[in-house]
């Protein structure tokens, strides 16, 4: 029964080790992908570009918008109702924080009128305007009329010229904007070409607008290296579990080893020299005399009586029989009842 238990609790804390070795290794092995420094970008300017489309249709009088001669946003203008689409374009190049420097910005504007997979005309330009300023927060703003009337003339012309027809006819509003400035002590230049289209759906007898905003935001600053010493922490703290779990694991293996090398050498000798040795029961009662030693069969008291040239004395009390063999100052004693416990009850 105890070798029963040892052997489990020899079992459980081999499990227990093995497991512990096998996460504090896994932990070793995980905490070496673990980054030491991390490369973080660190912005000191922001600097944007912004593009904003407004529109205004003017409509011949009419019956649907209740004889009303500017639309909404939000309403649906009639292609064959509408006079003219005024355009009002608006940029802003800003820096945060801002800064004194000069800037220049040079831009242009071209309106084109397509077909889709047939023709592409120029319809409007603006020729291209240099502006200088002492701040590098500029705004510039831009007012472009179509006249639809025109339009659908010019268009009918082409077709007829073509005879190629299309359900749609985009116009498209193209500015190229150019910004030279220095930025922290940084030349900047950038391109930007917030682009506009107004979608002639004839097929349908309305006009769609897309692109009325665009936004280009960036940063200047510099990259800089932060060492994550937490993880070196980390590292170090499972360095030293994983060394004290291979101890104590190889510690346990050797000493599971030792005890059954030892078990292995008693059970040898109990094999080998079983003819002379006794088997004795738990308790061992000293006497003021003598010292009991109880026996575990009546077998052992006749070897015991053997090896000594002693003879077994026998002893009846109220049915309980005491064979036992003196020995100097030892007394060696087994004991049997007539009946058992349980017979008696």
């Amino acid at each position: 029964m105890k070798e029963t238990e040892s052997r489990t609790r020899d079992y459980l804390i081999t499990s227990l080790l093995l497991l512990l070795l096998i996460l504090s290794l896994y932990g070793v092995y995980y905490s070496q992908k673990m980054p030491e420094k991390e490369i973080k970008f660190v912005p000191t300017f922001n600097y944007s570009q912004k593009a904003v489309y407004d529109y205004r249709v003017i409509v011949k009088p009419n019956i649907v918008y209740d004889n009303r001669s500017v639309l909404r946003p939000n309403e649906t203008p009639y292609i064959s109702l509408v006079k003219f689409v005024n355009v009002s374009f608006t940029y802003w190049f800003v820096v945060e924080p801002k800064i004194m420097e000069s800037t220049n910005i040079s831009y242009d504007i071209t309106c084109y009128l397509e077909s889709p997979n047939n023709w592409k005309k120029i319809y409007l330009t603006i020729p291209r305007r240099t502006l200088t300023r002492d701040s590098p927060n500029v705004q510039i703003s831009e007012s472009l009329s179509f006249n639809m009337t025109n339009i659908t003339k010019l268009i009918e012309a082409i077709r007829e010229e073509t005879a190629a027809f299309s359900e749609v006819y985009y116009l498209k509003i193209v500015p190229h904007i150019s910004v030279s400035t220095k930025i922290g002590l940084k030349p900047v230049h950038e391109e930007f070409i917030p682009t506009m289209t107004i979608s002639l759906l004839y097929s349908k007898n309305r006009l769609s607008f897309e692109g009325l905003t665009h936004n280009d935001r960036k940063s200047i600053g510099e990259y800089q290296t932060i060492y994550l010493t937490n993880v070196r922490y980390i590292r170090f703290a499972l360095y030293v579990l994983s060394t004290v779990f291979s101890i104590a694991f190889i510690y346990h293996l050797q000493k599971i080893r030792k005890k059954r090398s030892r078990k292995s050498l008693i059970n040898s000798y109990l094999k080998k020299y079983s003819d002379i040795i006794v088997e004795s029961e738990d308790t061992v009662e000293k006497g003021p005399e003598r010292t009991i030693v109880r026996v575990k069969s009546f077998e052992d008291l006749v070897k015991i009586s053997e090896e000594s040239v002693k003879p077994i004395i026998h002893q009846e009390e109220n049915g309980k029989h005491i064979f036992y063999v003196l020995d100097i100052d030892v007394r060696y004693e087994f004991s049997i009842e007539e009946m058992s416990k349980q017979e008696k009850s």
